[in-house]
């Protein structure tokens, strides 16, 4: 079977996928997990959302790169940002984070639930999810905005100088909710011009329902997207799970754990461009494919991979319509005073597969920025002027090549 991994891995968060079993009993932790329809209209719209949001970085990253995103910490992170927004910068976000007809009560309250029952999903995964919330001490932050993403968020509020020594501790709070797979997210010195930042943090570690034998292990070659051939060490095990070959394109579920979690492969035929592939794929046809697996007997050759991604959000949710919120913007719900926009949304994402399992985390980092809306960065040669201003005479002028 050719090698199982050009690798799409779409679902909840482009990841993992949560398999079913809407209400259950978790032995270990005795907590009996269900979800309402919001919650359930949430993950639909979390999930349209990632699809939107993947298709577009691969759009502007180009081919013939390795891409891995978490677009449920992404919309986490977002969604903390918009119960600050009004007007039309709340309409935007609304609209690009595909909310529909769910109130933002009903948003915060789905969220609120996803962080209160997933790490509970499977006794034998680790899965949690942190957010927080940093802001320079005199901020004027409004109440409820901050009473609202401490009881929907579970967000750490704390106010701060933004020296280089808190830099540090929002780091270290990075580190310490990623298991130390991704060490900073926030780059000193901390701009003057930003007044917060809103930051989530996911992590996951799962074993495979049926680990590979280390011993079948041995060294092989990937092919890239232009042909090249790269050694690897690749996997290897014969197995019952869920499989389907279509058209132009086999797919396989591979479990986690108890089969609450799994990572959906999709393999383009050799001939099926990746990229072609990615764009006719929606959400809508990825639940019709994934209905459509059947347990079949398949020998599967899978490489051992691990990878850090990182990228800054801005132009790809300014394509899928959020531009206003990076200014001018509404944030009247965050902050007195107004002036307030987004200025960057940074993403980090870390995997490692191997034979006994997966280990993933994500950080997503919303920096706010206030009285920016005009920015002029003097980092070339000027020209300047000192003059008085009561005749208008010219005291000195000047050229600066290099200060």
């Amino acid at each position: 079977m050719r090698y199982l991994i050009s690798v799409i891995i779409l679902s909840v968060f482009l990841i993992f996928t949560y398999t079913g079993c809407e209400e259950r009993k978790e032995k270990k932790q005795r907590k009996t997990i269900s979800f309402t329809e919001n919650e359930k209209t949430l993950t639909e719209a979390n999930n349209q959302f990632g699809f939107n949001l993947f298709k577009e970085i691969i759009k502007q990253e180009g081919s013939n790169k390795n891409i891995f995103i978490s677009p449920f910490s992404i919309s986490f992170a977002l969604s903390m940002t918009y119960n600050g927004a009004a007007g039309e910068t709340k309409t935007a976000m609304h609209n690009t984070l595909q909310f529909g007809e769910l109130s933002i009560e009903e948003i915060n309250k789905s969220f609120k639930s996803c962080i209160e029952q997933f790490e509970y999903l499977d006794e034998l995964v680790k899965f949690s999810i942190a957010n927080s919330i940093w802001h320079r001490k005199e901020l004027l932050t409004k109440e409820k905005f901050i009473s609202d993403c401490q009881e929907y968020f579970k967000a750490t509020v704390q106010g701060m100088d933004f020296t280089d020594s808190d830099a540090d501790v929002i780091n270290q709070w990075v580190k310490d909710n990623t298991n130390n797979k991704i060490e900073k997210i926030v780059e000193k010195p901390i701009d003057p011009s930003t007044i917060m930042f809103l930051i989530n943090a996911i992590y996951f570690k799962g074993d495979w329902k049926n680990k590979f034998d280390p011993s079948n292990t041995f060294e092989s070659v990937f092919k890239d997207q232009e042909g090249k051939e790269n050694k690897c060490q690749m996997m290897k095990q014969e197995l019952s799970v869920p499989y389907l070959e279509g058209e132009n394109f086999q797919a396989v579920d591979l479990s986690y754990g108890n089969d609450v979690y799994s990572m959906t492969i999709f393999l383009p035929d050799e001939e099926t461009d990746i990229d072609d592939f990615i764009s006719t794929l929606t959400l809508e046809k990825f639940i019709e494919l994934s209905a459509n697996l059947q347990i079949k007997e398949i020998t599967i050759n899978l490489p051992k991979f691990e990878l850090e991604y990182e990228i800054e959000l801005k132009q790809v949710l300014t394509t899928l319509g959020m531009g206003v919120a990076f200014g001018p913007a509404d944030f009247s719900n965050m902050v007195d005073g107004g002036g307030v926009q987004i200025s960057k949304v940074k993403h980090k994402t870390y995997i490692m597969t191997d034979e006994e399992g997966t280990e993933a985390a994500a950080v997503t980092s919303v920096e706010m920025t206030k009285g920016m809306n005009n920015v002029m960065v003097i980092d070339r040669p000027f020209v300047f002027v000192i003059r008085e201003s009561k005749l208008g005479s010219i005291l000195f002028m000047g050229k600066i090549v290099k200060p």
